[in-house]
């Protein structure tokens, strides 16, 4: 579904299921249907951030902002997902302002990752891949994650967005909870051959 940006514009969430810029790139694929609100296949929730009322997020004690190397931060995210990879190359294209990679002190072990981008043209920024480690879930380092690609996507964009999975409430929550709003869904149905 081909849309102007000054309409993508007026309701980010619910006139496309991906951000304009990556939309755009993609264009429609085959073999794919994608719908909006209800449908078959699996759902994807949109939320919204508008980058506004903002503090500037801070790190708890016991870690630290660690410069975001490209082969840890690749194996990181890997090894948080099953089925889903990150290249080098793919993180390389990547804003290193945007790579965020959270240590613990005392071990140099790595807590937390993410990764955000921005699209000039649209002024969107987008979350692309937040993942904490095991041992450290539940400790606001997911939130803080968050917090800071906003804070430093903040006079820059003009809102974000992230999506995720539906069952995937802990996710969901987490993004609410750092002040993403809206209630859109996609649904993503292969096609049988």
């Amino acid at each position: 579904m081909q849309i102007t940006l000054a309409e993508y514009l007026k309701d980010p969430c619910g006139s496309l299921s991906l951000p304009y810029k990556k939309a755009m790139a993609m264009g429609e694929p085959s073999g794919v249907t994608v719908t909006h609100g209800s449908g078959e296949g699996e759902g994807f929730f949109r939320l919204l951030h508008r980058l506004e009322d903002m503090k500037e997020p801070c790190l708890q004690n016991g870690f630290r902002l660690a410069e975001a190397e490209c082969d840890v931060i690749v194996a990181h995210i890997n090894g948080c997902y099953d089925g889903v990879a990150i290249t080098r190359e793919q993180l390389e294209e990547y804003d290193k302002a945007l790579v965020i990679l959270v240590k613990e002190e005392m071990t140099g072990e790595i807590a937390a990752s993410g990764i955000a981008e921005f699209d000039p043209m649209a002024k969107e920024g987008y979350l692309e891949w937040i993942q904490v480690s095991d041992g450290y879930r539940h400790r606001g380092l997911g939130a803080f994650v968050v917090k800071e690609l906003l804070w430093r996507m903040k006079g820059v964009a003009d809102f974000v967005t992230v999506s995720g999975k539906v069952e995937s409430m802990e996710a969901e929550r987490l993004y609410r909870s750092c002040g993403f709003t809206g209630h859109d869904v996609w649904y993503v149905k292969q096609e049988d051959r």
